[in-house]
């Protein structure tokens, strides 16, 4: 259990991402993403393993850098980075699951998965019967950082991309912090 006032925290797991994709664009993009930290968060980019537990807030700014850096033309930098971290996790270690899932399945595992990235939140995915339509919902959590919030939503339209739906959309509602709602839909 964790001390009341304690900051929320994830996994590394995606901070351990992001470093390797950056270190294979080169030298330059490490320059970038120095010079983009404070000293503080560089380290933490530097020595995140996948295991460790971050800040929600380091790993926001984190993602933030890493984002600008890797995709520089997209308007939502930080979606794309959950899109690619969604890549990256499911194609690896659950990559036998994207062979057999569907859209509802994936975002019940990823609730069913929360809790072992983030230390806060109770999620659940609720399927609409008789629709083409998920929502991932993150109760207990009104302090999930906006960029956060942003990086989220690109994982699970990357998930919707790994079963090959058609015309996924991934809508956020913010309008209740103690409930973030993420409506999945496709055809």
């Amino acid at each position: 259990m964790k001390p009341e006032n304690a900051e929320p925290k994830t996994k590394g797991t995606g901070i351990s991402w992001l470093r390797e994709t950056i270190e294979a664009k080169g030298p330059e993009a490490e320059q970038a993403m120095a010079q983009a930290l404070s000293p503080e968060d560089f380290k933490t980019y530097r020595t995140a393993m996948p295991i460790s537990w971050v800040t929600e807030e380091a790993a926001s700014r984190i993602y933030l850098a890493a984002g600008r850096i890797l995709f520089p033309n997209h308007k939502n930098c930080l979606y794309e980075v959950g899109r690619g971290m969604a890549k990256a996790n499911i194609t690896g270690i659950y990559s036998f699951l994207v062979q057999f899932a569907t859209i509802p399945f994936l975002m019940k595992q990823a609730s069913r998965l929360w809790r072992t990235y983030h230390d806060t939140g109770e999620p659940q995915a609720i399927e609409a019967k008789g629709e083409k339509r998920v929502s991932f919902i993150v109760s207990g959590f009104p302090q999930l950082p906006a960029d956060m919030r942003q990086v989220l939503s690109g994982y699970l339209f990357g998930l919707s991309e790994l079963v090959g739906v058609k015309n996924a959309l991934v809508t956020l509602n913010e309008s209740d912090p103690n409930a973030w709602v993420w409506d999945v839909t496709w055809q």
